[in-house]
């Protein structure tokens, strides 16, 4: 028996064409950004990359589909969606961060100053949520 999509499911999960919009629309609320990038939700089902943030384009991949598991939940994606954000931030507005330059050091992923813009942006998340009760 065929059933409708999200009948019996117990989250709705937006389409994919909504991802980004709903994530810029978050991001604004917690943290405009200074240089604008360009988001790709892509469809593309990979195992182990979730996203990735490409400098010289400005561009950040936010990958939606699991190879085994399918789709990936709203909340991992926006995970993601924030990692990437803090590559990107960290390249461009250091200063916002209380830093000088771009502390990324060449064979290093992640810098002290990534994982302070990261844990920031998700701070201000939870902040968010918890003022709006968690209509977000």
């Amino acid at each position: 028996m065929a059933r409708a999509p999200g009948i019996g499911s117990t989250r709705y999960e937006p389409p994919l064409s909504a991802i980004g919009p709903l994530f810029l629309r978050r991001l604004e609320r917690i943290h405009p950004p200074s240089v604008d990038f360009v988001l790709d939700i892509n469809p593309r089902a990979t195992a182990r990359v979730l996203g990735g943030y490409y400098r010289r384009r400005r561009l950040i991949r936010i990958y939606t589909h699991d190879r085994e598991s399918g789709r990936r939940s709203l909340e991992e994606l926006f995970d993601t969606f924030l990692h990437e954000v803090a590559h990107h931030l960290e390249y461009t507005e250091p200063q916002r961060f209380n830093a000088r330059t771009c502390e990324r050091v060449p064979g290093t992923m992640h810098s002290d100053l990534f994982w302070r813009i990261l844990g920031e942006l998700k701070t201000r998340w939870v902040e968010l949520q918890h003022r709006s009760g968690g209509a977000i």
